[in-house]
């Protein structure tokens, strides 16, 4: 994990979770369906029953409200409707057209650039939700911001000290770029390319 101050874990099936200092839903291309997942394995009542921070991205946001409706079947092969965890008071119901959206939002008291790919919608919280122990967002890329990412994790651990991500990212990035300058022609590449437009 690039920030060596958190320790990830991803859970496949049941386990007790009061060990972990916190849980993160992330998204999910079938939200309601990963919802019953939960229920089925026993994980939901054990979030249900987790008394520390809960942080849901995108579909995981919308699996803390109260119902989850897809009348449509924009994301589900029947059309139906499930309930959620319900630390939200809202319902989201999934609609025609996705929400696809990129820019500098204003969520948590900072202003984070991120991105929203989603059919759910939310009335009364669209964009995030903050309670002392339940947040959520539909914005990805929230954690990629180094303010915030630093302000979360130091509330559940005053020891943490901070990691800029950012800078991570664009090393990687950068690191890619250049393993391929040396191992690829680009100039034969884009003549190939520039042949058969």
């Amino acid at each position: 994990m690039a920030d060596s101050e958190l320790e990830v874990e991803l859970i496949h099936a049941y386990r007790p979770l009061q060990a972990f200092d916190m849980v993160l839903l992330p998204g999910s291309k079938t939200v309601m369906n990963d919802l019953r997942w939960l229920k089925n394995q026993g994980l939901f009542n054990e979030i249900k029953a987790f008394n520390k921070p809960i942080f849901g991205l995108c579909g995981g946001y919308q699996m803390l409200c109260q119902n989850l409706n897809d009348p449509d079947t924009l994301e589900h092969n029947t059309p139906g409707s499930v309930t959620g965890f319900g630390f939200i008071d809202d319902d989201v119901v999934y609609q025609n057209p996705k929400v696809l959206a990129s820019g500098s939002y204003s969520l948590f008291s900072y202003s984070i650039k991120g991105y929203e790919i989603h059919y759910g919608r939310m009335n009364r919280y669209p964009l995030y939700y903050q309670s002392p122990q339940v947040s959520g967002t539909h914005v990805h890329g929230v954690f990629d911001d180094g303010d915030f990412r630093s302000h979360y994790f130091k509330a559940i651990n005053s020891a943490y000290q901070g990691y800029d991500y950012r800078n991570y990212r664009e090393a990687q990035i950068q690191q890619f770029t250049d393993r391929v300058a040396e191992n690829i022609d680009i100039s034969a590449l884009l003549g190939v390319l520039q042949a058969e437009s």
